[in-house]
């Protein structure tokens, strides 16, 4: 690869499109880049639209429009070339939602999907733009071919919430077990399908995959949590009560080795889930205490708060006429 001189690379920012002037901060990939660039009398497609990405995973979406306006004029001598008709629109219709310009953007995806069918990226894009005008079902089915297409577990718990909260019940139990056979074993994916199968009031199952996690877990209290919340889910309050009795007892087992933030956080969330607010607020204060920024706990803790405001005075201290929801 061709070195770059130094004084080039010191110059270069200066000739970037529209704003992204030399500056602190600016990315040294685009310097480099834009080095290059200055150096060619003419340069390709390919290197401006190495720009315009770069200048937009860096947050100059004006100026990669800029660099796309460019890469259409270059292009229009070419009409059959795949940059023509797949990156550069692909690339034009992410620029423009980036900038809130979302006229013309479904036409650009569509001439995308004519040319790629299962292109992952622009049929996550459009399923966005067919959610905030109201199109749910367009929605799913472009997730859906995005989740086939190729699999990850954003996609996989962004369609499984979409399913989920259309009313698809089924449907997202399948995707989430099609979603562990494809890409492996996932707590975040086995979560949602435990939600899924107690929205379902399939309790029998949910309660088989918390037994499977519990049985691998090297912390238990989250697990035995949940098992309490599909007890009460069931209206089986005698089970829920022994579940978030194994739940405190582990909880109390954990923090007596290792007192961590993150265990006193779990804790809060039984005691919540007893209903002994005074208990849980003092475990989420001290949580927040030792690491101020962990957000889990403030945002407990003022749950808690809230929760303590919203239901009358109990005898001995503690507000909770009715347990709130398991979980937190």
């Amino acid at each position: 690869m061709k070195r770059l001189r130094p004084g080039l690379l010191i110059g270069a920012a200066l000739l970037l499109p529209g704003g992204a002037r030399a500056h602190d901060g600016l990315h040294v990939d685009i310097q480099e880049i834009t080095a290059r660039i200055a150096e060619l009398e003419s340069p390709p497609p390919e290197l401006l639209l190495q720009r315009a990405r770069l200048l937009r995973e860096h947050g100059k979406p004006t100026d990669a429009l800029a660099d796309l306006d460019r890469v259409d004029l270059l292009l229009e001598e070419m009409p059959d070339s795949p940059l023509r008709r797949l990156t550069a629109p692909l690339l034009r219709a992410q620029v423009l939602v980036d900038l809130d310009r979302s006229d013309g953007v479904l036409a650009l995806l569509d001439g995308v999907l004519t040319e790629a069918p299962d292109h992952p990226g622009a049929l996550d894009l459009r399923a966005d733009l067919r959610v905030a005008a109201g199109n749910l079902d367009g929605a799913i089915e472009d997730r859906r071919r995005a989740f086939e297409a190729l699999p990850t577990l954003e996609r996989t718990l962004t369609l499984g919430a979409a399913l989920g909260g259309t009313g698809r019940l089924e449907a997202a139990s399948r995707l989430y077990a099609r979603a562990i056979e494809r890409l492996g074993e996932s707590l975040l994916i086995r979560d949602a399908w435990i939600s899924n199968e107690i929205a379902r009031g399939e309790f029998e199952s949910a309660l088989a995959m918390i037994g499977a996690e519990l049985g691998r877990a090297a912390v238990r209290t989250p697990w035995l949590l949940r098992r309490a919340e599909v007890y009460r889910a069931a209206g089986n309050e005698a089970r829920r009560n022994e579940a978030l009795d194994a739940a405190l007892a582990e909880a109390d087992r954990v923090i007596a080795r290792r007192p961590l933030p993150v265990h006193l956080v779990s804790r809060a969330r039984v005691r919540l889930a007893r209903g002994e607010l005074d208990a849980a607020e003092d475990d989420a204060r001290l949580a927040l205490e030792r690491v101020p920024e962990f957000a889990l706990a403030a945002t407990l803790l003022a749950e808690i708060r809230e929760r303590r405001e919203s239901v009358p005075e109990a005898p001995g201290g503690e507000g909770a006429a009715e347990a709130p929801p398991d979980g937190g």
